[in-house]
């Protein structure tokens, strides 16, 4: 039978695989002790209990909080756990059922309190054993129906007290569970009747290991004879019989350390002070110590995740040696391995911890069609040479924008947007529009169709052919516009001869109508490009001082934070969405300012002033993908780690727009008309006369440089 959903893909095997080397992706503080082991849901959502008596439901890619829920009773050996529909399901004095979105279906007051997990069985409903809490409490086996909370069946037993094991389902039809007094109990799933009372040794408070298949079973007995024992069952046929047991010499273990088997239940690992694997009753091996290991997970590769009691978390490979580790997880907490190898599990100091191999940071939306200032491709470090250059007849001030089809996108004083194929350096097609390009640069969307702003927002085909053209009501477009996730262009425009409104609009790219526009009679103008936000939020920064925040879907405002300070700049953001970065200017007022936008309302995390600071109109910041690090261009280029100057160029560069490659090299278009190439330490690698005063340049895959100069020449660098 396949694996009933303990914690979403089974109790503690998942189908990830760990990497060998990890580093904390992100940690959210709860507001209190974590004892409980994550669920991962289907929907990108992992779920933790505190002993605050709160129920987060976490974003794994931000690290977010989505959801809480004050259950009324602490949460710590009583882990969540979450139905494929992504129901989530919490035992304790109640127990309660939640829809993925955090409203509650149903609540059971089941009499006694709930100090294991639940177990989902094959057929959706919910097991799960109860404790006396207040007199008069008898321990009780339930079934519960999962789409109600009604009771299917309720079997009491008088004789126990308490019990931490969590019900497991075995061959037969039998739902078993472990207790203190050396019994295991099998329990029949359609009347509730008692099947099976094999007396096995000392006391159990661990949820019993079984095979897929329910045939075997795995528990610990503690101080069965003086000593801690591995026990194995076979539970194929009636009656039950104990197939063999194990005591490793000098090895203690702990009510909270569960056992765990393969698929096939040839191979169990026992938590002790070490891990033992058997097979076939025999050792395979025995790890060293590992700091009192108790709740543990297999990956998909047979990596064993461990909690243990020293407040540690660590990995072993199928051979037990020590695969990664980090000194955090507390007090025995297990942990959850999503399909990318990202361990989710909590601390005893109340910190839920995303643990995985480095990330490779998610597509930026379209700004240039691989993000608004990051590339993949990796420049070059050395002076470069010139590969190729093509005169388009009239000023370049804008950036050039690179697509998927090996053809790059300008624009040009005179009215003019070319797309020009990147290996030749000839011109694949050209096209007239309404207004000059300056700094409002083209964008092209992953199938290479291309927008281009203006009076009108004219978007063409990779042929060339019109698509649509949009004439906005709010004025000029001297922005560039931005692809959200959703496919749709995000742009906003300027008074225009104090006839028009400066106006954030969205637009459909498939028809180019607009899904909604939001005004600002306030306003002179908007010079910021919008960025999307966590939250399902689009903002941009304001000349009025004020970083503006609107709802993706109905364009209602949701943020107004007031910085105090005009600014200009398109803001940057952490691929997340998290944490953004803009520039203030002003007299005395020029600052690099850090947000947390990770909930609302927004704060201030942190804001600077590096000495010596001047910052252009033209200068955006620009943030690594995790927002560990933020340059910011002015007289010299600066470089900055949660408010600290990490460095600052010893040379005046008088940087304005910002890229940087897959090497965080980053490229610079400097205002006394020169780029420079300057690396992760801010040394200055080479400098370019151009003849452009900020103009930013494009990288693509093969590293080579695309950028436009005064004159109307487009140049392409490589090395």
């Amino acid at each position: 039978m396949s694996i009933p959903n303990g914690f979403y893909r089974g109790p503690r095997r998942f189908q990830g695989v760990i990497s060998a080397t990890g580093v904390t992706r992100w940690s959210l503080r709860t507001d209190g002790e974590i004892r409980c082991i994550a669920a991962l849901g289907p929907g990108g959502r992992v779920y933790v209990g505190t002993g605050s008596m709160t129920l987060y439901a976490i974003d794994t890619a931000s690290g977010t909080t989505a959801w809480t829920w004050n259950t009324g009773y602490p949460i710590t050996t009583n882990s969540p756990v979450v139905d494929q529909g992504g129901n989530v399901y919490i035992p304790g004095l109640k127990t309660l059922s939640f829809t993925p979105d955090g409203v509650l279906r149903w609540t059971v007051q089941q009499g006694g309190v709930v100090k294991g997990s639940a177990w989902l069985g094959s057929e959706s409903d919910l097991y799960f054993c109860t404790s006396v809490w207040r007199t008069g409490d008898v321990p009780t086996l339930f079934r519960l129906n999962t789409d109600t909370g009604e009771t299917v069946w309720a079997t009491p037993f008088p004789g126990l007290h308490t019990v931490l094991s969590t019900p497991t389902e075995v061959a037969g039809g039998l739902i078993c569970f472990a207790t203190p007094r050396g019994t295991v109990y099998g329990v029949d799933k359609e009347t509730g009747a008692v099947a099976v009372a094999l007396k096995v040794g000392g006391r159990m408070g661990c949820r019993p290991a079984a095979s897929a298949d329910g045939t075997t079973v795995y528990v610990i007995t503690l101080n069965d004879g003086g000593t801690d024992k591995l026990v194995a069952l076979d539970t194929s046929s009636h009656p039950w019989s104990v197939a063999w047991s194990s005591a490793p010499e000098g090895l203690t273990s702990s009510p909270l350390a569960e056992p765990i088997c393969t698929a096939d239940g040839e191979q169990v690992y026992a938590p002790y002070t070490s891990v033992v694997a058997y097979q076939n009753g025999q050792v395979v091996w025995q790890s060293p110590n590992v700091g009192g290991a108790q709740r543990m997970a297999l990956d998909g590769d047979q990596n064993l995740i461990i909690g243990r009691r020293d407040l540690h978390f660590c990995a072993l490979n199928p051979e037990g040696q020590l695969l990664q580790g980090a000194p955090v997880g507390g007090s025995g907490v297990g942990g959850a391995v999503d399909d990318d190898g990202v361990v989710y599990f909590g601390d005893s100091g109340g910190f839920v911890y995303a643990y995985g191999p480095q990330p490779t940071p998610p597509p930026l939306p379209n700004g240039f069609y691989r993000g608004p200032t990051a590339f993949l491709g990796t420049g070059p470090t050395a002076a470069p040479r010139l590969r190729w250059s093509l005169s388009l007849g009239g000023e370049i001030r804008c950036s050039p924008a690179l697509g998927p089809d090996g053809r790059l996108y300008i624009g040009t004083k005179q009215k003019n947007l070319f797309a020009v194929d990147t290996a030749s350096g000839r011109v694949a097609w050209s096209r007239r529009v309404d207004y000059q390009f300056d700094t409002n640069t083209p964008v092209v969307d992953q199938d290479g169709n291309v927008y281009a702003p203006g009076w009108n927002t004219v978007s063409y085909d990779p042929r060339g052919a019109q698509r649509w053209s949009f004439s906005p009501d709010g004025g000029l477009v001297l922005s560039s516009g931005w692809l959200g996730a959703d496919g749709d262009l995000y742009m906003t425009s300027t008074e225009w001869q104090k006839k028009t409104t400066p106006t954030l609009y969205r637009l459909d790219t498939r028809s180019g109508r607009a899904v909604w526009s939001v005004p600002f009679p306030a306003l002179s103008e908007i010079l910021s490009t919008p960025i999307e936000v966590a939250g399902g939020l689009i903002c941009f920064a304001s000349e009025d001082g004020k970083v503006y925040a609107f709802n993706k879907a109905n364009g209602a405002l949701t943020v107004a934070f007031n910085l105090g300070a005009p600014m200009t700049c398109r803001p940057a953001a952490s691929a997340d969405g998290t944490t953004v970065f803009v520039i203030t200017t002003g007299s005395g007022a020029n600052r690099v300012v850090a947000l947390d936008t990770s909930t609302l309302p927004w704060t201030e995390a942190w804001s600077v002033t590096p000495p010596g600071f001047a910052p252009s109109t033209l200068a955006d910041p620009l943030c690594t993908p995790t927002a560990s690090r933020v340059y910011a261009g002015g007289r010299r280029l600066v470089a900055i780690c949660d408010g600290s100057v990490l460095w600052q160029t010893t040379e005046d560069v008088h940087a304005t727009r910002l890229v940087f490659d897959a090497n965080q090299t980053v490229y610079v278009g400097r205002e006394d008309e020169r780029i420079s190439a300057i690396d992760d330490q801010g040394r200055v690698l080479w400098t370019l006369d151009h003849g452009n005063d900020g103009v930013g340049v494009a990288i693509d895959d093969d590293g080579v440089l695309y950028v436009g100069d005064r004159k109307g020449t487009l140049f392409a660098y490589g090395s």
